[in-house]
């Protein structure tokens, strides 16, 4: 089969509700019907429940969701053409939260647009690794036979720290909020000297703005009523 013939085959993705109550009985499931090996399964079983990655035929979705269903999950096909791309988002670097709805500005801060709340669909907070922190330390050694640097370079554990999907329609728009690159002017007297705070600020003017919004909420915060 030419690869333009594949193109025309309708694919579909998983999207997977609910796992069995041992993960073991899902690893086997994911191996036989991803071609995946056994690491690499049990990664990806620390995503779910959620949205399998590959595109699949409706054939093989179809033969997925059954034995999910045999071990004690479940899952749903839909088709791999209505699922949005989230691979490119815009990175959103200024923003306000303002009577008419979030305010976006460009590079140049200048008001690119506003967006009314009810066209503000998904938000989704999660704690990442930040860059590892270099430091140099000193030997501490009593000899040294050389005059070659007397210091070392060690990687300290990277911090963790806030990021958001926020998802926007009419015209569909996915964008990225990393805390640290966020400019707060807005928050006016309200500004914090925490990056981690002001996000905080961020985030709460965003939910109570735009009360229709689905939430993903991580532990970053602690729980909030009314996240999903």
């Amino acid at each position: 089969m030419s690869d333009s013939q594949k193109a025309l085959i309708p694919m579909f993705r998983v999207l997977i509700l609910s796992v069995p109550e041992d993960p073991a009985d899902l690893t086997p499931v994911l191996m036989d019907h991803l071609g995946v090996n056994k690491v690499d399964a049990r990664i990806l079983q620390n995503n779910l429940p959620g949205l399998i990655p590959q595109p699949l035929t409706k054939e093989h979705v179809g033969a997925l969701c059954d034995d999910l269903h045999r071990v004690g999950g479940y899952g749903v096909s839909l088709p791999a053409d209505e699922i949005p791309d989230l691979s490119q988002p815009a990175h959103l670097h200024r923003a306000a939260c303002i009577s008419e709805g979030l305010e976006v500005y460009n590079l140049q801060g200048e008001v690119e647009s506003v967006i009314p709340p009810q066209d503000l669909e998904l938000l989704s907070i999660g704690a990442l690794p930040t860059q590892k922190a270099h430091h140099e330390v000193e030997n501490q050694t009593l000899l040294h036979t050389s005059s070659g640097p007397r210091t070392t370079q060690i990687d300290l554990p990277s911090m963790m720290g806030a990021e958001a999907f926020l998802i926007a329609e009419n015209p569909f728009r996915v964008y990225l909020i990393n805390h640290n690159e966020m400019n707060y002017e807005y928050l006016g007297d309200r500004k914090a000297t925490s990056a981690t705070a002001n996000f905080r600020l961020f985030i709460d003017d965003l939910i109570a703005m735009a009360r229709g919004l689905y939430m993903k909420w991580t532990s970053l915060f602690g729980p909030r009523a009314g996240s999903a």
